[in-house]
């Protein structure tokens, strides 16, 4: 028989149950904010569910979107001609993240899906910056895009003389820590810069900023090149590492003279399919082999795969197998981030495959010999012409993504806490006050 209950217990037990819903919403409507920097892990938390488990990254960007930066980006483009057939080379001084289906994540694939519709290959590659360049949405890519894509039918419209190829011959370099490699593209000069021992994985703003103090170059025709090629778990930049690079690059500046330039080149794209119908490695740009690259009769091979960092013994073997064809040999990867961060392509190094980590080194490596074979026999001459594209009033990540990551992982070490005081602190309160007023 069920007795009767005075109602002063439920009282007392009524007033702990609002007590601790109070106290719950205070602790994490107020509480995680200002514990985390203002970043609200609960709601950041659920709205990258919704992009790692169902692909809709629209939360996920609109918190990204309260706390970007809004600023004018350029696009380094270059239109090459070679008997009428034109391809292009795009180097955004953009970040192609943070993660896959978030913002900038869309940039790589959005830009060479669109301009291939009106020249084939399209080359890109890795400027400077990282995360803090990120475009915050997708529509901020697509602003990008539509820019881009309007110079390229501008050109391919419109009727250009070539203007007399001037500039400094290649040269690869090569220091304890270092490779550098100078490309000229008449007055412009591509400056590829690998990291031989720490991790080649962007090239942070800061760092550009003090090289461009320390070097004596003409920085307006230069546009440096990450490689980002050489993966290992540091990827920090010191004082010695700025000094090691900047030496290299006054190299360039100050032993290279300018001179008339005769370019012939070939450029042959893989698709990715041909590295298997399931992998996360590479992107949908697949490979492309620039190469050659024959200048004043100095051959130059550049490998580009559409990835996220590279195994260093495939970016060897690469190397070493053509580097007695070629003056100069370089692999490069573009830093797509089509695969990153998806839950179900995590890996330990932080939710993504570099290339080379599951498909067969053999299978890349005999793409990349056909590829080869194919372009050192369509040589032919090539005329260069240069556009800065200018989009204005995109918006940027900038340092918000660092901070909720930070935020993020502060409170992935604190869940032991959280679940207490959430969890079990209320319940185990409830059942104690249940046992003491006899109604338990």
């Amino acid at each position: 028989m069920i007795g009767t209950i005075s109602p002063l217990k439920y009282v007392i037990l009524d007033l702990a149950f609002y007590t601790f819903s109070f106290l719950f919403i205070y602790y994490v409507i107020f509480k995680f904010e200002a514990s985390y920097g203002g970043v609200d892990i609960l709601r950041l938390f659920s709205s990258y569910l919704y992009t790692a488990l169902f692909e809709y990254s629209e939360p996920f960007e609109r918190e990204l979107s309260k706390r970007s930066v809004i600023k004018d980006v350029k696009v380094h483009l270059f239109m090459l001609n070679h008997d009428n057939n034109v391809y292009t080379v795009t180097i955004p001084e953009l970040h192609a993240g943070p993660i896959a289906k978030v913002g900038g994540g869309y940039l790589i694939s959005d830009l060479v899906n669109e301009l291939s519709r009106y020249v084939d290959p399209v080359v890109y590659m890795h400027g400077v910056g990282s995360h803090e360049l990120d475009p915050a949405t997708r529509i901020d890519v697509r602003r990008v895009v539509r820019a881009v894509a309007s110079k390229v039918r501008e050109y391919l419209s419109g009727h250009y003389v070539s203007d007399e190829c001037i500039g400094k011959m290649p040269i690869q370099i090569q220091s304890r820590n270092f490779r550098v490699t100078h490309i000229p593209l008449c007055e412009r000069s591509l400056v590829i810069v690998s990291r031989l021992i720490k991790s080649s994985d962007d090239i942070p703003l800061n760092v550009y900023e003090e090289l461009k103090k320390r070097v004596k170059l003409n920085w307006d025709n230069v546009i440096l090149v990450d490689a980002q090629n050489y993966y290992s778990d540091d990827n920090t930049w010191d004082e010695d590492d700025i000094n090691e690079l900047a030496s290299l690059l006054s190299k360039i500046g100050g032993e290279l003279e300018d001179q008339r330039l005769e370019v012939r080149s070939c450029v042959n794209h893989v698709p990715k399919h041909a590295f298997g119908p399931i992998q996360f490695e590479i992107g949908d740009n697949g490979l492309i082999t620039w190469g050659g690259l024959d200048i004043n009769g100095k051959k130059v091979l550049l490998v580009i795969f559409d990835g996220n960092n590279l195994r260093r013994e495939l970016a060897d073997a690469i190397i070493n197998e053509f580097k007695g064809i070629f003056d100069i040999v370089e692999v490069l990867t573009t830093d797509n981030h089509q695969y990153t961060g998806i839950a179900r392509f995590t890996r330990s190094r932080g939710g993504y495959k570099i290339v080379g980590d599951s498909i067969s080194h053999e299978l890349i490596m005999r793409n990349v010999r056909r590829s080869v074979k194919h372009c050192l026999g369509n040589l032919a001459i090539t005329h260069v012409k240069y556009y800065p594209v200018i989009v204005e009033g995109v918006r940027l990540i900038g340092d918000s993504f660092n901070n909720m990551v930070r935020a993020a992982e502060r409170g992935t070490m604190d869940w032991k806490k959280h679940f207490t005081v959430l969890i079990i602190l209320p319940i185990l309160t409830m059942m104690i006050l249940g046992i003491i007023l006899g109604i338990l």
